[in-house]
Parts: structure tokens; sequence; C-alpha cells
């Protein structure tokens, strides 16, 4: 496959002038046979008028690319695939000479350009359907009063705020409190401009709306936040006040993510703001909590996801930490997430059954889930990623926590301090060293076989 060059588009001034005699049918043929030569199949393109553009100043994220007395042509070569991802600028002026300029965010206004290709075609989707899960909602017997919720879509900007990523939020925030029995007031949701009344996100037919503040369509708002910097911070800092080590949470981002420099994958928020993986990390190293389950749809979202491993913590990621992340084909969610979606409530919005069981004791673990919408993912350049905090701690954690019981072995040196959850423990050929205390968090046993430990060290068992 042809290497691309990732970068943000600069301030870029290109003056074209001379020949008038060019026309819309030549500047076309001159692109067709660019693209075939240039660009893979799969591309959407666009133009921004059908004549030769006298001036025309086009507003990027970063910075503006200027044109004078040219035919301008804007090419998405991944329009199933999230923001930031490859793209360029055409500009074929009035004598016939053609320039480029690569980059991975598209104009602002793109909404003002026609779409001149239709390289895919968009399938009619349903969206997943909770309604009869509220009306047939269980008592869970886990106390689900200790599990709490973050839920991110960053959304970017209006043009960039897909529907699809409100689609995304409604489903997980749907069937964690109507199947999983997570409680409302627990669940902090940001999305684009939070509660703000103007129109935030671009629908699938192109109109332009508010998100509606009821995800789950009972007729309470769920949106809390606008997804800014500070208020990701405020969030974490509410739940570093509360919870303990005996709460668990949840946490969801969809939306964009981007590269800052060559290692550093970033979330993409509301206003064009992004959070590194080093920020995110500084938030969860606020809380002092039990389990966390951790899932990203995000471009990059592997890269996140390694920043973020940890003691008792169970990572699902879309991709890995250099690819794009993307959508469906019908564009209504995101392809990983319509999967996981599918796989922890049992079916799909089209009424067929989605069974992440494998095996078949009436549970649908975090690895379970995770391997269902890695196995049944649709897009061949997208390769999720998992991680947890020890082996075997996805395949016990369900949504509502330990539901799963496996027997856990630990051994091996612990240098540093590390806390053990499990149904049943083992500890053989174990050492614990350099004042490392292992803590072991235990429902059924605990078997110790073979344990040294230098002085210093420490050993818990709760």
């Amino acid at each position: 496959m042809r290497k691309t060059i990732f970068f943000i588009f600069g301030l870029l001034s290109l003056f074209c002038r001379g020949w008038a005699q060019l026309d819309i049918r030549q500047a076309d043929s001159m692109m067709q046979a660019y693209l075939s030569e240039e660009v893979d199949s799969g591309y959407c393109l666009y133009i921004y008028e059908e004549d030769l553009t006298r001036q025309l100043s086009v507003p990027m994220v970063d910075d503006t690319f200027a044109v004078q007395n040219a035919f301008v042509y804007f090419v998405d070569e991944h329009p199933l695939a999230n923001w930031s991802h490859p793209c360029r600028l055409v500009c074929i002026d009035e004598n016939g000479t053609l320039k480029d300029r690569k980059g991975c965010w598209p104009p602002d206004n793109l909404r003002e350009w026609k779409r001149l290709s239709a390289s895919f075609e968009r399938p009619e989707g349903k969206l997943f359907d909770f309604s009869d899960m509220m009306r047939q909602k269980k008592a869970s017997a886990v106390d689900m009063s200790h599990w709490h919720a973050v839920i991110l879509s960053g959304g970017t900007s209006t043009s960039m705020n897909g529907e699809r990523f409100w689609n995304d939020c409604s489903a997980v925030y749907s069937l964690l409190v109507h199947q999983y029995g997570y409680l409302p007031q627990n669940i902090h949701v940001l999305m684009s401009d939070g509660t703000n009344p103007d129109k935030d996100r671009t629908r699938l037919d192109g109109s332009r709306d508010s998100s509606p503040l009821d995800l789950d369509g009972n007729g309470t708002s769920d949106i809390r936040y606008a997804a800014t910097k500070a208020n990701v911070s405020h969030v974490f800092n509410i739940l570093a006040a509360t919870l303990t080590p005996e709460d668990n949470m949840f946490f969801f981002v969809t939306g964009h993510g981007s590269l800052s420099g060559p290692n550093t994958q970033c979330i993409d928020l509301w206003g064009n703001e992004r959070m590194s993986e080093e920020e995110i990390k500084a938030e969860f190293d606020k809380l002092d909590i039990g389990l966390a389950h951790i899932l990203l749809a995000q471009c990059y979202s592997g890269g996140i996801g390694v920043a973020l491993q940890g003691d008792g913590r169970v990572i699902a990621t879309a991709c890995n930490p250099l690819q794009q992340s993307y959508s469906t084909e019908d564009q209504a969610y995101e392809e990983f997430v319509y999967q996981w979606v599918a796989a922890v409530t049992g079916r799909y919005p089209s009424g067929g059954f989605a069974n992440a069981d494998a095996d078949g004791n009436g549970l649908v673990s975090m690895y379970e889930a995770f391997w269902f919408a890695q196995e049944n993912d649709r897009v061949l350049d997208e390769n999720p990623c998992y991680y947890e905090g020890h082996p075997g701690l996805g395949q016990e954690m369900t949504l509502r926590g330990l539901e799963v019981c496996k027997e856990i072995h630990v051994g091996g040196n612990t240098e540093k301090n590390r806390k053990i959850w499990g149904c049943d423990i083992e500890v053989d050929n174990c050492f614990i060293k350099k004042n490392a205390k292992l803590t072991l968090d235990y429902r059924n046993s605990v078997t110790i076989e073979k344990l040294d430990m230098e002085t210093g060290t420490e050993l818990e068992i709760k």
C-alpha cells in the first residue's frame, strides 16, 4: 500500500494566473487522471464550485488554504473513517497546472462543497431499540450503586460531529441503564456542546440540528456537560472526591482522535480541543477505585489504551495506536461499537441474535465481548486491541463486575505495588521484592503454594 504522510494543513497560498481557457470538463478529466495515479479506490471527491474560483480562503482545523483563479477539489481518502485520516486539497489553475497538498483534516466548510463522487453506497440502516428492555427491566442481584460511568463524545465541530456518535452514546447509555442496571445519576455524559441549544451535529441526510439531550427516550435529559478539557477534568475531580476502592467505573469514548507528533495519541474534544494520552492518564490517576472497563472507539485509540493500562482495568479499543477507526457502512454507528453493543446485549438492530457467550454460562464477559466484536468487525483496516490488568481478569468481569468465577494464577516477580482481583486465586512460584505490596482481592478462596517475600514487602488478602 502506498505510504501516506500525516500532517495538519499549514498556511498555504496558491496564486494561479494566466491562460483562462481551462473549463470544468478539462479540469475534471485532469482530476480523474490524477486520482487514478495517486489515490486508492474508495475515496470521496468534492469540488468547491464548477467554475474557476477567483478567490477562496478554505478554513481548516488549524489554518487557512488560500486559492485564486483555480478549480478546487477536496479528496477524502477514507470516507468511512473517523478523523483524523488522509485527505488532500487539489488546485488546478487556469493554465492547467495541478498542485496538491496532503493533510489529515477536512475543510471546516465542507458542507458548502458539492460532492461529485459516489464511491460507496450507503445502505439503509436500523438503530438499536431498547424500548422493550425498558418495559421488561428486571432487578439485578448485583448492587449497582457502586458502578459509575463516564461517556465522552467530543465531536470536534458541527460539521465533523456525525450523527453516529450520538447513536453510539445512546446505545451505550441505554444498555448500561436498562440491561445492566446502572443508576442514571451515576452516569456522567459529556457530549459535543453539552446542553447548548445551538446546532452541534450533522445528520445522515446532511442537515444540522442540536443533539437531543435524552439518550434513552424516557423523556429526561441525560447529557450533562460539553465535551471540553475543563469539563473532563471537572468530572474526574467529582469522581476522585466521591469514589472509593469499593467503587468501579465504565469509561466510553467515541468521536475523533488524532496524532500529536509521531507517538502521542489524542482524544479530540469539542471546539477543536485535544486531550493527549498523558492528560487523560493524569485524570485516571486521580482515582482510587476497584475495577474499570474502558471502551475506546476513536482513531488511534490503541495508543490511549496503552497509556491507561493498570491493575483492575480491562481495555478494549477499536483500532491499534496507528490506525483510524471506521463507521458502519450506513454510518449509523462506529463499526466496533456496533459489534460490541450487539455482544453485550445479545442482538443486532435487524433483530438478529448475537451470541458472544462463548462458554455458555449465561453471561458475557468483557473478554468475550471484545473477541466477538473483533471477530465480527467488517473493516479490514481496523485491528482492535485488548489489554487487561492481569491475565484472566477480563474473563471474570462483566459490565456488573466479577460475575464469572475463574481461577486466577499468580506467579513470577512482583516488584511494584500490584492488586489482583479474582474468584479463586492461586499463588505459586511468586516472589515479592523491592518493598512492593501484593493485594489479593478474592471472592471464594486464596491458595498459596509457594511464595517468597523480601524484607519490607507486604501481602494483603481481602
